[in-house]
């Protein structure tokens, strides 16, 4: 063992002991296991060598969660910077689980990580494309929700819109309204692609998030001893059977703004905020 001072491997012990099964909040635990991590580092210790916990690997299941074609993609990524491997297995209703490979305390900590980064990505995404499409329709000229539906109707008329037909296919008031304002959107070039929108933001996200990670590595080389993977994680990884995953088609447009403030939130996203790092 490095020579380190028993008052520090004991405050990192403790820090260990800090588990969601010994009564701290999700939140406590995570901050806990990024504080020991750091600590470790700095003093060159391993995990063997601080903590006297079973060192079994184990298999951690997350809750169910749609196998969405990011999914696959951010569960590596964070199963790489704890120590872990990772792989789904189905569950009901076309859902599935990821399981995190590796020391109790390394899986618990990616699964809830993994679990927090996943709502974020999905209100993230949904939130750029809301906004993204509320400042197109400005930078336009337009605001279809303050519009009168009679200023729409003489709107629809300068783009050749017929909306005396649109009145005769739909005459529920709302939904003509919506469906002539998606029609104006088509004519002025303000149909964007929900789903395309949401991708390129969700794409850059995990490039960011992935990069933020080997940054953190490359400056500061304890840290990355520290996170390597333990020979028997990959020992137990290599007896699995795995199969192929089925590649999925992603609906992209490669819109630029989205990659781009995707990504940058990605090199910024903290779980929970201020605690990726850890803090002494």
């Amino acid at each position: 063992m490095a020579q380190v001072s028993e008052k520090i491997i004991e405050k990192i012990r403790h820090l260990l002991n800090k588990t969601v099964a010994n009564g701290a909040t999700e939140d406590e635990a995570k901050t806990a296991m990024l504080m020991a991590q750091k600590l470790m580092a700095k003093h060159g210790l391993s995990m063997q060598e601080v903590t006297a916990v079973d060192n079994e690997v184990i298999h951690n299941l997350t809750e169910a969660i749609r196998r969405e074609w990011w999914v696959d993609g951010l569960s590596r990524i964070i199963a790489d910077n704890f120590r872990c491997m990772v792989y789904a297995t189905p569950g009901l209703k076309k859902t599935y689980h990821y399981v995190f490979l590796g020391f109790k305390e390394d899986s618990e900590i990616a699964k809830e990580v993994f679990k927090f980064a996943a709502q974020y990505i999905r209100y993230a995404a949904k939130k750029f494309l809301k906004e993204f499409k509320k400042r197109k329709e400005r930078e336009a000229g337009y605001d279809f929700k303050k519009m009168t539906l009679e200023e729409i109707e003489e709107l629809a008329w300068k783009k050749y819109i017929n909306y005396h037909e649109f009145r005769k296919l739909y005459p529920n008031e709302k939904i003509y309204k919506m469906r002539l304002i998606m029609e104006i959107k088509k004519a002025v070039g303000l149909d964007f692609s929900a789903a395309s929108i949401k991708n390129d933001f969700i794409s850059g996200f995990l490039a960011g998030l992935k990069s933020s990670f080997e940054q953190q590595l490359k400056e500061n080389q304890e840290m990355a001893l520290v996170l390597v993977r333990p020979k028997e994680v990959e020992d137990e990884w290599n007896k699995l059977t795995k199969r192929k995953a089925k590649t999925s088609k992603v609906k992209r447009g490669y819109n630029q703004e989205a990659i781009q403030e995707g990504y940058r939130q990605g090199v910024e996203w903290q779980a929970p905020k201020g605690r990726l790092k850890g803090e002494e």
